[in-house]
């Protein structure tokens, strides 16, 4: 059976972006590079790096101007909020290098935090997002061998599915084993492959009991949230009202 794996990589640009590249470029491996538009703003030679990551043949994805977990997800207007960053963001790529996106990725990813109204204002959207099924943990681990622990105990866990979308962040740690993690999944008969943007990646991501319930707490405390901010606009509204 044919395997694929796509190396995806998040929360660029950054100071590690031009070393990620090197490593790849000497590896032959394509890459999603799903970069913020703060750090697009903040880093002096970002467009530069931009360039780069897009003449040598890698895609740059949309991953939300800010970051931000409130504005995106927990706020009243979370699902048009979180659209109009992927649409600045398009806007700030297109000014910046003349290139716009159709692909995002949802900053700590849609399983926990979407809810019905992203799901529709992106189903009328030009774009698709893409998740993950494998995640390195990069983001959590700092030793190269905890974070290669935990490749190997997840694509254990999730039963070496023929098609892999690998989370990677740009951090130092990951810049010091991703030779060690791409062979590592070539050795499980992986073969990297570049993404189209005119293809439908279907990620399905296996969850453990314990995500499932923290999942189901989430769609909890968003409920209650959105009731409490409701009630207090209201009562606001009704308080202006009273003293005209």
């Amino acid at each position: 059976m044919d395997k694929k794996a796509y190396l995806t990589i998040d929360d660029g640009p950054s100071a590690y972006t031009g070393k990620l590249l090197d490593i790849l470029k000497k590896e032959k491996i394509p890459a999603i590079f799903f970069v913020v538009g703060k750090n697009i703003l903040k880093l002096p030679n970002s467009k530069s790096i931009l360039l780069r990551i897009l003449s040598e043949g890698h895609i740059i994805g949309l991953h939300s101007m800010t970051h931000n977990k409130e504005i995106l997800y927990y706020s009243l207007n979370s699902a048009e909020s979180f659209l109009h960053e992927m649409n600045e963001l398009n806007k700030l790529l297109k000014n910046v290098v003349g290139y716009e996106s159709s692909i995002l990725r949802a900053p700590h990813g849609s399983f926990y935090n979407f809810r019905l109204g992203h799901y529709t204002k992106l189903k009328k959207s030009r774009f698709q997002y893409i998740d993950w099924n494998l995640d390195s943990r990069d983001w959590f681990f700092e030793s190269v061998d905890d974070i290669q622990q935990q490749i190997q105990s997840e694509l254990q866990r999730i039963g070496n599915p023929a098609e892999l979308v690998i989370l990677f962040h740009e951090l130092p740690q990951t810049v010091k084993g991703l030779r060690q993690f791409i062979d590592y999944f070539k050795s499980q008969g992986y073969n990297f492959v570049q993404y189209s943007e005119n293809e439908k990646l279907v990620v399905k991501q296996v969850k453990s009991r314990n995500e499932k319930i923290h999942y189901l707490k989430l769609i909890i405390r968003w409920h209650i949230s959105d009731k409490v901010k409701l009630f207090k606009m209201n009562v606001g509204g009704l308080v202006s009202w009273l003293r005209k």
